[in-house]
């Protein structure tokens, strides 16, 4: 048995309040980890798993503490129990009744004030199961809540993880990169997230034509598997110039374009926005809680005049994002916006959504977990057969694209807007993205790569 400790009161971090501020009722920030198992889960011990994952990861059993006025920051409540029985079981008898299944656990807003900030629904088949964590993004990045599935699995197995570091907070985590005010490196800074927001706002991006009839609330959920054939072809290698991000954006960058050129849409601008994990080399992905900060890779026509000028511009952006991880994540723009008090803070953000965040949105999202480090079996319940992870975007971005790669394929998950995309044109982009991942594949010129991938770290 894991001891108890005492509950800690810990201040959102500037990441936490960037995610709960651009969260939205008919707009949840939920990010999906699904894996679908060779067989079935005990409920028994899926649930005992589950709590020893909470109590061994303090971000995992956060709860909300309600906001007094003056605060400067939102605040959590870390405890080693659940307030709710995170784990909920669902029969689905065909792949219908899965996607729908999926779709509304990803389109439900998971209450803040009430722990933990995650449920894990149980899609129980004719013959196998299949694990959904649904989890709050207010609360934890990609990163971890892979991570966190990770735990679980590990104590189904029978070999829990110790006790997470409770003295390093993800919010100190991400105060280490973090400029001091007024010095010269914050100025620089600061005139770095000035101009970007002003080409942001200035030029706006490009919006995806969805084609959809009657809009409703919540997302399309679109999986798509890229054979090992095709993932081989994207997996860097010591002689790759560049890496499987970069691929995966111009492949995304061309398939936005691609799609609206075909019916008579905008294909100006286009912006993709990708997650930088900030988590130390020895932490890289032992951390349940938001430690990444997001940063923008942008391409115009001239860019995109063949794939080889594409890739040659995606990859220039994304060699400076991994020098400078902090100074291209914006990082100092975070905390300039927390420093308000609550107060302020609830009262503006409505207004700030509208004429703000709406008009810098990007045109896309593409977050890429790379290959996970840590193992994920279930015993008895067998191998984990698929992975899948896709991130939350918000309107006016109808667009997130996740990509993980498992057991050799690359398997990416589609998330759409329904109130911009019919069912059917989200199948038919996510075609797309095949086609134009295929054609990337085989052209890249070839030379020994250097630096480290500050993404994902990939297979």
């Amino acid at each position: 048995m894991l001891a108890t400790v005492a509950i800690r009161v810990v201040p959102f971090s500037e990441i936490d309040e960037a995610c709960l501020s651009a969260s939205l009722p008919d707009s949840p920030f939920n990010i999906e980890i699904e894996l679908a198992l060779a067989g079935r889960v005990d409920l028994r011990q899926l649930r005992t798993a589950v709590r020893h994952a909470i109590r061994c990861h303090p971000m995992a059993g956060a709860r909300q503490l309600p906001a007094r006025p003056l605060d400067r920051h939102y605040r959590w409540e870390l405890t080693d129990g659940a307030d709710v029985d995170p784990v909920v079981t669902r029969a689905s008898r065909d792949r219908d009744g899965h996607d729908a299944a999926r779709e509304s656990a990803l389109s439900a807003a998971l209450p803040l004030d009430r722990s933990p900030p995650f449920r894990l629904f149980v899609r129980q088949g004719p013959q196998s199961d299949t694990l959904l964590l649904s989890a709050s993004h207010v609360a934890m990045d990609g990163m971890g809540a892979l991570r966190l599935v990770s735990a679980i699995a590990s104590a189904y197995i029978g070999r829990p993880d110790q006790p997470a570091d409770r003295d390093a907070t993800p919010h100190q985590l991400f105060e280490r990169h973090l400029a001091r005010p007024l010095s010269t490196s914050w100025f620089d800074r600061m005139a770095t997230a000035r101009n970007a927001y002003a080409d942001n706002w200035l030029e706006g991006s490009v919006r995806l034509v969805g084609g959809v009839d009657a809009p409703e609330p919540g997302f399309h959920v679109v999986h798509l598997r890229l054979p090992r054939a095709v993932a081989d072809e994207l997996r860097p290698t010591d002689h790759a110039i560049e890496t499987r991000n970069d691929l995966l954006l111009a492949a995304l960058t061309r398939a936005i374009e691609r799609w609206n050129n075909k019916r008579g849409g905008v294909a100006g601008r286009v912006t993709i926005m990708v997650p930088v994990n900030l988590r130390p080399d020895d932490a890289w992905s032992d951390v349940v809680g938001n430690v990444s900060v997001a940063a923008v890779v942008t391409t115009g026509p001239a860019d995109r005049r063949d794939d080889a000028s594409l890739i040659a511009s995606v990859r220039h952006q994304t060699a400076k994002i991994k020098a400078d991880a902090a100074r291209t994540g914006l990082v100092d723009i975070y905390r300039m916006a927390a420093m308000a008090p609550v107060f302020w803070k609830q009262s503006t953000a409505a207004l700030l959504g509208r004429f703000a965040i709406d008009r810098t949105m990007p045109t896309a999202v593409l977050s890429n977990l790379g290959t996970p480090e840590h193992p994920l079996t279930f015993g008895d319940a067998g191998a984990v057969r698929e992975l899948w992870f896709s991130p939350p975007c918000r309107a006016p971005t109808s667009l997130a694209v996740g990509a993980v790669c498992w057991r050799g394929a690359l398997f990416m998950s589609l998330r759409f807007h329904r109130a911009a995309w019919a069912r059917s044109s989200a199948v038919a982009f996510a075609r797309e993205l095949a086609d134009t991942s295929r054609a990337l594949t085989g052209r890249r010129p070839r030379r020994r790569r250097s630096g480290a991938d500050a993404f994902a770290r990939e297979s």
